[in-house]
C-alpha cells in the first residue's frame, strides 16, 4: 500500500466513525475488518498540516512483533491477572492476547490512548479492555493541584506491554505534564525512559515490562540500552532487573526506518 493510499484509507475510517459512533453493534463484519486497517499518521507527513504534527509519531506495531511480545511475557512467567497498555493504538496488541488455555486466569486488559479515532477503534473492537482516552502521563498528575503525584501510585499490573512514544519529551504532546513534576521526580530526559520508569511503578513485585522502543539514530538518537548511565535508569536498576532484550533490524515498521529494541524488566520483590 502507498503512503497516498494509507492516508486515504485512514480517512475513510474516520468518517466511517464520524457517521456511526462507538457502538460495537452498529458496525458489519466488514466494517470491522476495515476498521484493523487504521494504521495511523507516522511517515504520512507530507500529507497533513503543521498543527498535525503530534500524530506524525503513531508508527503501530506489525503483528509478528507484537506475537513475539506476548510470546516473551509467557516465556518470563505472565499466567494472566491485570494488563496495561500504555499508548494502544489501533489496539494490535489486544487483538494478540493468548488464549485462555495458556494462561492460569483471564488477562483483564487496561488500553490507554489518547488519538480519538485509534480510541474509538479499540472501543468498538475490543469491548472487553478498559479503553481510557488520555495520554499515559495523566494518571500521574493531581488534577486538583496540578502538579505531579510522584512516588504515590498503586502497583495493580501484573503485565505492562506495548509500543510507547520515543525521542525527547519536549518534541511531543503531553510534555505539559512533564513540567507538573513528572521530569524532576522520574529524570527521564527522552520518553522511552519516562515510560519504563513510570510503568515499573505500576508493576505489583515480581510484574514483568515488556516494550519495544525505537530510535532515530540517523537524526542523532541513542537507542536506550546504548545511552550510557543516565538518573532515570539508575532509578530503573533499583526497582527491577533487565531480564531479556533483543535488537531488532531496520525497517520493521512500515514507513520509517527507526531502529527498534525488545526490553523486557522484572520488578525486584518488595
Amino acid at each position: 500500500m502507498t503512503n497516498r493510499q494509507a492516508y486515504e484509507l485512514n480517512k475513510q475510517i474516520e468518517a466511517l466513525i464520524d457517521r456511526k459512533g462507538i457502538d460495537p453493534a452498529a458496525y458489519t463484519a466488514d466494517e470491522k475488518a476495515m476498521l484493523t486497517q487504521y494504521s495511523g499518521y507516522g511517515g504520512l507527513d507530507q500529507f497533513l498540516e503543521e498543527s498535525n504534527a503530534g500524530i506524525l509519531y503513531e508508527f503501530f506495531t506489525p503483528t509478528p512483533i507484537v506475537k513475539k511480545m506476548w510470546g516473551l511475557a509467557l516465556k518470563l512467567g505472565f499466567k494472566g491477572g491485570e494488563v496495561l497498555e500504555p499508548a494502544a493504538g489501533n489496539g494490535v496488541f489486544l487483538a494478540q492476547v493468548p488464549d485462555r488455555q495458556y494462561l492460569e486466569r483471564d488477562a483483564v486488559v487496561t488500553a490507554i490512548e489518547p488519538q480519538r479515532y485509534s480510541y474509538a477503534i479499540i472501543r468498538i473492537l475490543y469491548p472487553e479492555a478498559r479503553a481510557i482516552q488520555k495520554v499515559f502521563e495523566q494518571q500521574f498528575i493531581d488534577e486538583r493541584l496540578n502538579e505531579s503525584v510522584r512516588g504515590k501510585v498503586q502497583p495493580k499490573y501484573d503485565l505492562i506491554i506495548g509500543n510507547p512514544p520515543y525521542g525527547s519529551i519536549r518534541g511531543l504532546t503531553g510534555g505539559k505534564y512533564m513540567n507538573m513534576g513528572e521530569k524532576q521526580y522520574t529524570k527521564a530526559n527522552a520518553y522511552d525512559e519516562y515510560f519504563i520508569r513510570r510503568g515499573i511503578d505500576l508493576l505489583k513485585p515480581g510484574g514483568i515490562l515488556i516494550y519495544i522502543i525505537g530510535s532515530e539514530v540517523a537524526n542523532g538518537g541513542v537507542p536506550f540500552l546504548q545511552r550510557g548511565t543516565t538518573k532515570a535508569k539508575e532509578a530503573i536498576a533499583e526497582q527491577a532487573v533487565l531480564s531479556d532484550a533483543y535488537r531488532l533490524p531496520n525497517g520493521v515498521f512500515d514507513r520509517t526506518d527507526v531502529l527498534s529494541d525488545i526490553v523486557c524488566f522484572t520488578k525486584k520483590a518488595a
